[in-house]
Order: structure tokens, then sequence, then C-alpha cells
């Protein structure tokens, strides 16, 4: 081979090797760029969910502090209704005490009896023999009423608690959708 094709073909390689360089450089741009893209991504995505996390995280925050106000207020709710009902067995001769021990403070009649169970059982008992019949001091039937609409009153709460954290829950599963 003569000189000249030597030199030919060792400038098509050096030229073969400079574009495969350029072009490895190029791509190796677009790689870096790409990773780039994820990257920023990635952190536009964690970011959106950080936010999403901490407002889920104010909302039980929210409901927890309404949770702890509630029993706050129906621990003084049932302190002030227990004083008031011991407060009723004093001032009342026939219901002097409320632990029932008193035989000579007054009864509710059998019937009174069996509704007060009907209501409170949701099945009315089947009417009774007169001897066999139940009857109940008054200070038995007021605490147990004070005590029942007390538990009713606390049901009612958390199932409002309850209502508010699926709502407030939902809305922020709704925004997150769309």
């Amino acid at each position: 081979m003569n000189v000249k094709n030597l030199i030919l073909i060792g400038l098509c390689l050096l030229l073969y090797g400079i574009g495969f360089k350029a072009g490895g450089l190029h791509y190796q741009n677009k790689l870096s760029q790409a990773q780039k893209a994820s990257a920023e991504s990635l952190a536009k995505i964690q970011q959106h969910y950080r936010q999403k996390e901490q407002h889920y995280q104010q909302i039980s925050d929210d409901l927890a502090k309404q949770q702890n106000a509630y029993q706050l207020a129906q621990t003084q709710f049932t302190k002030r209704l227990n004083h008031e009902l011991n407060r009723y067995a004093k001032n009342h001769a026939t219901a002097p005490t409320m632990d029932n021990t008193d035989t000579n403070c007054s009864t509710l009649d059998a019937s009174w009896v069996r509704l007060h169970d009907g209501a409170a059982t949701g099945q009315l008992p089947e009417n009774t023999p007169a001897s066999s019949k139940p009857t109940a001091s008054t200070n038995a039937a007021i605490h147990t009423i004070s005590h029942n609409y007390a538990q009713c009153r606390d049901t009612l709460e958390k199932l409002k608690a309850w209502q508010t954290w699926y709502q407030q829950i939902s809305e922020a599963a709704n925004e997150q959708a769309q």
C-alpha cells in the first residue's frame, strides 16, 4: 500500500473516532438531561405527597383536638350530672341515696318497668303475672336513664366525628384525584 492510502485510511479512522466520540458525548448529554428531568419530576412528586401527608396529618390533628375537647366537656358534664343526681336524691325524702339501699324510697310500678325495659332492649316483654312483676326504685330509674342518655350523647358525638373525618378524607382524596 502506498502512503497516500495509509494516510487516507488513518484520516478516515480519525474522523470516525472523532464522530464516535462526539456521538457518545451527544447521547451522554441526552442521558444526563433525561436523568435530570426524571430527578426533577420525582422531586415534584415527592413534594406533592409530602404536602398531602401534611394535609392529612392536619386533618388528623384537628380531629384529635376536637375529640379531646369533647372528652373534656363530656367529663365535666358527667360530673355535673352526677352532682345534680346526688342533690336530687338528698332533697327528696323518698329517694335519699343513689345506691338503692334505702328500702323506703318510692318505686315505679311494673308497667313503667316493662315499658322502660322494652324501650331499652327494643322488645316489649310479655305481660307477666302480678306477683312476678318487677318494680324499680326511682333512684335506680333516674340513675339508669341519665346514664343511658349520656351514653347516647357520647355515641352521637363519636358518630359525628367519624362522619367529619370521612368527609374530610373524601374531599382530600377527590382533590388528589383531580
